[in-house]
């Protein structure tokens, strides 16, 4: 292999570990997007629950 083919090989290469990191921090991204959205949704659901047990409470045994 000469110098020629070694250096084009070198930038292909550096290239390609370059294109990787940017898919990877991309994908990372929106794993971590999801699990923000996810951990939302279990907050809103808890409050929706806590909610309608306190009105169950509320209906079963009246206003204090």
């Amino acid at each position: 292999m000469n110098d020629d083919e070694s250096k084009a090989l070198k930038d292909f290469l550096d290239e390609y570990d370059k294109n990787r990191q940017e898919v990877n921090r991309f994908i990372l991204a929106l794993l971590q997007k999801y699990s923000l959205l996810q951990t939302e949704v279990y907050i809103i659901l808890a409050t929706l629950v806590f909610a309608a047990l306190f009105a169950a409470l509320i209906l079963i045994f009246g206003l204090p």
